[in-house]
């Protein structure tokens, strides 16, 4: 009986029966992490594919150029030429674009939902770029324009893009020339009309001018109506009311990185 005993437990404890019973558990485990990194390796093709895509699309428009839509009658819809899905495909910050027709300025709009300040060092696709993006702030505004003041950052860069050509609106006929611009949405197609153009110093707008309020949004319009410099041009003839919605577009003053350079437009 001893001797079974012995036999049986040198059988239990034998090294070679215990790695016959646990291999088709490394097998199986050692399939199921090949095809996570099968499935992995798959995603991240398809995304980057997706994304490649995005931002060809994204940088046909830049170059190409957006014709302003046709004057068109009250309750009509303005068509759309921006295809939102393929630029989400690059970035899903991405909310908006902005065309102001006759200028360098065509970009798209984006809102970092956690990081106001990510896009200042980050360029429309998420990669780091001292152009950076034009971007609102989250902690201000919404994603839908529907704030009475908005307004959207850029920087004023020396190879004269992205928000550097501001400045040129001091100029009486440039700004005449120049003054409505587009913002564009997945449903609908905002069109503005620039009223003034006027250097400021470097306080954050929206943090101010609590906006929300009726009464320092106003103070914030009459404040940029107010404005006396020789950089500075505002059509009279626009009227402004304190039911208006803004946009403000906002970049460095030129030569003088402790000042701002603003270009503010009324919804029409």
């Amino acid at each position: 009986m001893e001797n079974n005993e012995d036999i049986r437990n040198f059988a239990d404890d034998n090294p070679g029966k215990r790695d016959k019973k646990r291999l088709p558990w490394v097998v199986i485990l050692l399939c199921v992490l090949a095809l996570a990194v099968i499935v992995v390796a798959l995603v991240f093709t398809v995304n980057k594919k997706q994304s490649t895509e995005g931002k060809q699309y994204l940088e046909e428009i830049i170059e190409q150029h957006l014709d302003p839509p046709a004057d068109i009658k009250e309750g009509e819809d303005i068509p759309n030429p921006i295809d939102f899905d393929k630029l989400k495909l690059l970035n899903t910050d991405i909310y908006a674009w902005l065309d102001v027709p006759g200028t360098v300025i065509s970009y798209p709009v984006l809102q970092h939902p956690k990081d106001d300040s990510y896009y200042i060092t980050h360029s429309y696709d998420g990669s780091s770029s001292y152009y950076g993006a034009i971007f609102s702030q989250a902690i201000y505004n919404k994603n839908d324009f529907s704030d009475s003041a908005t307004v959207l950052y850029g920087h004023n860069m020396r190879n004269g893009t992205m928000f550097a050509t501001l400045s040129q609106y001091t100029n009486e006929e440039y700004f005449k020339e120049h003054n409505i611009f587009y913002i564009y949405m997945p449903d609908k197609v905002l069109k503005y009309q620039v009223f003034a153009a006027i250097p400021f110093d470097n306080r954050n707008i929206l943090h101010s001018w609590d906006c929300t309020q009726r009464n320092q949004y106003w103070n914030l319009v009459q404040t940029i109506l107010n404005t006396r410099s020789m950089d500075s041009y505002i059509d009279r003839e626009i009227d402004v009311n304190m039911y208006d919605k803004i946009v403000i577009l906002s970049s460095c003053y030129p030569g003088d990185s402790s000042r701002r350079y603003l270009v503010i437009g009324k919804l029409m």
